[in-house]
């Protein structure tokens, strides 16, 4: 009669070929011979499960029958492998309680393995005795269970549509239930009786996919479906979208919910969702200057030698004279790096970027230091200096085009950053100022451009649509307004 549940711990043993006792807190041992085909062993629940009862344990063994084991007169498990049958020779000791943490109440040894009937006569004496559980009645077997206070918890093997799950334990105690699999709602309920199943209800309901073919998500080139009551990510187009990824919810009827939204791609050029909300359309630059871009910046120690044009018409500005190069790296609008220019340094095209009589659409982001004297923000002009755009002038945005000034309207201020915004559509001359920053640069021959961290231009005018979504993008980026 054993209480104990450790691990590692024999009550009986000799000369490490036969052991009996616990190989750990869930398993009783039966060793037989010193290799690990010699082992005989049985599951048992905790100690604290089994309310700290004493267990009757019985190992016997025959050259007919091999070895057995039995748990409060259940038989737990057999062995009658050759192993099994071989008796045991050469014993020189016998040991109780090595490495044993517990009570043992009483042992009892023959030297031949007993009757049917014998052998219950002492399960029963034991029991009465020590007021241990005799489960032989509810339970004569559990070689594919587990022991218990209460008799046998033997597994069921059963194959139910809607779990993946093919055995599972319940025992004697009868109705339980089993959660169908990811792909399912609902439970079964079953009935397991000595590892035999019954009254099996199946509540499990297959749920549907959802379809990305009919659903058609925007930016979207996966197909097939996805889903079934799950939520999950889908990647965007990364040639007329962003590519990044968007997430949804796929309910159980298969439809999607809360899908998000690919965005246009802005990486390499302007491209925005049309009215109709069913497709990106570029929008062609002819002028792309990004100061987060550092791949387009040729800076040596700071001083930026190059600040190449991310459009396709590759319209490079440069500096190659030390005095007027800007800085890199050393102010930032929103966090962002921008170029910083004094009153003598700028960078240029050295030919014209727009003709004198064509439309056209220029977006500045700038933050001025000084709003002294005339500084052009960005200046071109022809031999009877006639046109400068984007300039200040007596603390205001303006722009001078065909020799006529055109004001902003808008008064500057060094502690704000700006938008500068400037559009013409034959005599039609649109200024704006009410976005970013940076210090302003003189103009120099062909085209200037002055310390600013974005500019775009772009070779006609737009429709107020375009003019919209290139507005809420910048300032998205540079948190303008």
């Amino acid at each position: 009669m054993a209480t104990n549940s450790g691990a590692g711990n024999y009550l009986l043993g000799s000369d490490g070929a036969f052991a009996v006792g616990y190989e750990s807190g869930s398993t009783i041992i039966q060793t037989h011979g010193e290799s690990a085909s010699g082992d005989n062993q049985a599951a048992i629940e905790g100690l604290s499960d089994y309310s700290n009862k004493p267990r009757v344990l019985d190992f016997t063994h025959s050259s007919v029958d091999g070895n057995k084991l039995y748990i409060n007169a259940t038989l737990a498990n057999e062995d009658s492998t050759s192993n099994a049958t071989t008796h045991l020779s050469g014993l020189t000791a016998l040991t109780i309680g090595e490495n044993y943490n517990g009570e043992i109440g009483e042992i009892v040894i023959f030297d031949r393995k007993l009757k049917t009937v014998e052998l219950r006569e002492v399960e029963d004496y034991l029991s009465d005795k020590w007021n241990a559980p005799n489960n032989r009645d509810s339970s004569s077997s559990c070689t594919s269970g587990t022991i218990t206070s209460g008799g046998c918890l033997e597994i069921c093997s059963v194959s139910i549509n809607g779990t993946t799950q093919s055995t599972f334990v319940d025992g004697y105690s009868g109705s339980t239930s089993l959660s169908c699999d990811s792909e399912y709602s609902g439970t079964i309920t079953y009935t397991c009786d000595n590892g035999t199943p019954s009254g099996v209800t199946n509540n499990c309901v297959e749920l549907a996919a959802c379809d990305l073919d009919a659903e058609g998500i925007l930016g979207v080139t996966q197909t097939g479906t996805v889903g079934e009551a799950t939520a999950g990510e889908l990647t965007c187009d990364d040639t007329n979208f962003d590519g990044e990824t968007i997430t949804y919810d796929c309910n159980s009827s298969g439809v999607f919910e809360n899908v998000g939204t690919c965005g246009c791609d802005t990486t390499t050029k302007f491209s925005f969702l049309n009215d109709a909300g069913d497709a990106c359309e570029d929008i062609v630059t002819t002028l792309r200057l990004d100061a987060t871009n550092s791949s387009s910046i040729t800076e040596s120690s700071g001083d930026v030698s190059q600040w190449s044009d991310l459009s396709v018409s590759a319209n490079n500005l440069t500096q190659s004279t030390l005095s007027k190069k800007p800085k890199t790296g050393i102010s930032t609008i929103n966090g962002l790096n921008a170029l910083t220019f004094t009153s003598s340094d700028q960078v240029t095209l050295g030919a014209p970027l727009i003709g004198s009589i064509e439309d056209y659409t220029f977006f500045v982001v700038a933050k001025f230091n000084s709003l002294s004297g005339n500084q052009y923000v960005i200046s071109q002009y022809d031999s009877n200096a006639e046109r400068m755009i984007f300039m200040i002038y007596s603390s205001a945005y303006k722009m001078i085009s065909g020799g006529v000034y055109h004001s902003s309207g808008v008064s500057l201020s060094t502690s704000n950053d700006y938008l500068l915004y400037s559009s013409r559509s034959g005599d039609n001359v649109s200024v704006e100022a009410n976005l970013v920053g940076s210090t302003a640069a003189t103009y120099g021959a062909g085209f200037t451009v002055a310390q600013v961290a974005f500019t775009i231009v772009i070779n006609r005018t737009l429709t107020s649509t375009e003019k919209a979504n290139i507005e809420s993008y910048l300032n998205a980026k540079w948190a303008l307004y």
